[in-house]
Formats: structure tokens, sequence, C-alpha cells
């Protein structure tokens, strides 16, 4: 068992602190410092970013996790760009609706007992969230097993 006592707490509350976490703990691994990595540093400046490059990020790295980043990183360029992408989507997905604030809908579509299963671990998480945030929650007992 390891020795807890001995060991080191650092909090972790901003971006630059998660980034040089991660590569710690890659070097601990005897991993090299990957160019995979450092291609995602423009999110440690995003908000110094032009709107151009941040257009081309979005681009080229548009993902429900990037775009749920942005909704809680700068919901500004979220609500006047990202928003407006995710409501032309023709088949949304239940993160989608999340980020939409969608919250009846997803709720009716995804909190039936048997899709409650089909749904990854995170995605029950945001079903969870919008059932507690409507009071719901306890009545839905598909997502508590």
């Amino acid at each position: 068992m390891p020795e807890f006592l001995s060991s080191e707490i650092q909090l972790i509350d901003d971006l630059k602190k998660v980034a040089d976490a991660l590569k710690q703990i890659r070097r601990m691994k005897g991993a090299a410092d990957s160019s995979k990595w450092r291609k995602l540093d423009f999110v440690l400046d995003w908000h110094s970013l032009s709107l151009e490059d941040k257009h081309r990020y979005l681009s080229e790295y548009g993902s429900h996790e990037f775009h749920l980043f942005l909704k809680m990183k700068d919901i500004e360029y979220f609500n006047g760009t990202v928003r407006g992408i995710l409501m032309n989507k023709m088949e949304k997905k239940l993160f989608d609706l999340y980020l939409l604030d969608r919250d009846e809908e997803m709720i009716a579509r995804y909190g039936k007992p048997h899709l409650v299963g089909s749904l990854c671990a995170f995605e029950r998480c945001l079903l969870i969230e919008a059932l507690v945030r409507h009071g719901i929650a306890s009545k839905n007992d598909a997502l508590v097993k």
C-alpha cells in the first residue's frame, strides 16, 4: 500500500496547471513530450486569440468536448458561433441538446429507462444533471442502477 502521509497535494485550478501536471505525469511514465499534446496548447491562451484564429481552431478541432470547453470558458463565443452550428444540425445527439439547454427535449428523448443503458458514463452524468435541475432525478430509477 502506498504511503499517503508523505504525499504532496497541489491545487490545480486553471488550465496551465492541468497542462503542466499532465506533462509531469507523462515524463514520470517515461513518455516523451508529444507533439500530439503540444498542438492543443492553443486552449491555454484561448481568450487572447483573434476571432479568425478561434474560428480556425473550431473548424479543426470541433467536437462535443471542445464545444463543452467553449461553453464553460467562453460563453460569448459559444453563443455567437457554436450555438448556431449546433442549432442547425439535422440530427442532434444528447450532448448537443445539453449544450443548447434543451433539457426537456433531452429528458423526454433519453430519460426513458430502456434508453439509459445505451448512454456512455459521461452522457449519463449530463442526463442526471438535467434531471436534478428539473427536480425529477429521484423519479428515474434507471439511472441509479
